[in-house]
């Protein structure tokens, strides 16, 4: 089965087995066809993966960036609201002190 292995020895194989047995010429003209549609096969399987693989790892640090982001719009989000509350209570003092002096003129 080395002809499995090293696809570019089928050549060589079928050329010493053709010699040795000329009557099975057409068993080795199919046994080198079917060597070479495997490594066809073997080859455009081998590089589908390859691409699904890249795929999967591009879509993955996509995934991560989108993480990412959303991870520092919810900081940011809390930050704001952290800041809006303290501009109410400060809003809220601020009204109070004006409400005590309108008191005091009244």
């Amino acid at each position: 089965m080395s002809y499995l292995v090293e696809p570019m020895n089928t050549d060589v194989l079928a050329q010493i087995l053709m010699q040795i047995d000329p009557a099975q010429t057409d068993a080795v003209t199919l046994m080198h066809g079917i060597a070479n549609s495997q490594t066809a096969l073997a080859t455009a399987v081998t590089g589908l993966l390859t691409r699904e693989l890249q795929t999967w790892r591009d879509n993955n640090v996509l995934t991560n960036i989108v993480s990412q982001n959303a991870a520092q719009n919810l900081t940011l989000g809390a930050d704001l609201n952290t800041a809006t509350e303290t501009l109410v209570e400060l809003s809220t003092v601020r009204l109070e002190q004006i409400n005590e002096q309108i008191k005091d003129d009244v």
